[in-house]
């Protein structure tokens, strides 16, 4: 308990001292900031177990050390925050991270550099921020992510290998994501091959983009005529349909 203690401090230190945020609220009973970072005691079994809670503290920006020498960290809450940008190598030094939720914050863009480091993730939280753009190989390296959260952002599209987790020669991609949210996007349409690559998804959420169900998506409804994922679509997805070549002829 000692040494979870000192991790604990530890990493309230390093972000408290190389973020800039504004003091919050005080609210009745409430300790300091400092105090309350921590969201619930590892569990008995793993004593080195470190969380850390950022969450709703008015934080506004984030420096390339925010999390130097936080290694042992494993869930980072920071959601509900101001932070329009991760700085490239920021999350670096955060090797036994497994879950990062850094929803409701005001991130436009995911470099390549942006998830650099994060070896063992297996959930990320980026959902309503304002992700307009995420790098082609944003994902690659992140062999272990399980579950992307990506609804309520404005993305308009997406590359083809964008999702991959693992690259093999720069040709062979694949996805490990198995349960992929990407609602509430400004979506019209999913490049060819994008599920081709993601043969362990289970749920996939694409309700509330403004799909243009043309020709353009009609590789769709072979896709999910053969995929065993459980769609989250229904009473949504309209399936593209394509005139037939008699009709294209008399016009």
């Amino acid at each position: 308990m000692a040494a979870l203690a000192r991790e604990r401090t530890q990493a309230s230190a390093h972000v408290d001292a190389r973020t800039s945020r504004r003091p919050p609220a005080r609210r009745r009973g409430a300790g300091s900031w400092a105090a309350q970072w921590a969201l619930g005691p590892p569990t008995p079994s793993s004593p080195r177990n470190s969380v850390g809670g950022f969450q709703f503290n008015s934080i506004q920006a984030l420096s390339a050390s925010s999390f130097a020498g936080l290694s042992k960290l494993e869930l980072l809450l920071i959601h509900g925050n101001e932070i329009p940008s991760i700085p490239d190598g920021a999350l670096r030094d955060l090797s036994s991270l497994q879950v990062l939720k850094f929803s409701y914050n005001k991130l436009r863009v995911i470099t390549k550099q942006t998830l650099q480091g994060l070896a063992s993730l297996l959930r990320l939280h980026v959902d309503h921020n304002r992700i307009e753009f995420i790098h082609p190989q944003a994902f690659e390296g992140l062999t272990g992510l399980r579950l992307l959260h990506l609804e309520g952002n404005r993305l308009r599209q997406l590359h083809a290998g964008t999702l991959s987790t693992f690259t093999f020669l720069d040709y062979f991609r694949l996805s490990t994501v198995r349960h992929l949210y990407l609602a509430d996007n400004q979506l019209s349409s999913l490049p060819p091959g994008l599920l081709d690559s993601m043969p362990l998804l289970e749920n996939l959420y694409l309700h509330g983009n403004p799909w243009a169900c043309d020709c353009g998506l009609q590789w769709f409804s072979r896709w999910e005529a053969g995929a065993k994922a459980l769609m989250a679509v229904a009473n949504v997805w309209k399936q593209p349909k394509c005139p037939r070549a008699d009709d294209r002829i008399k016009k």
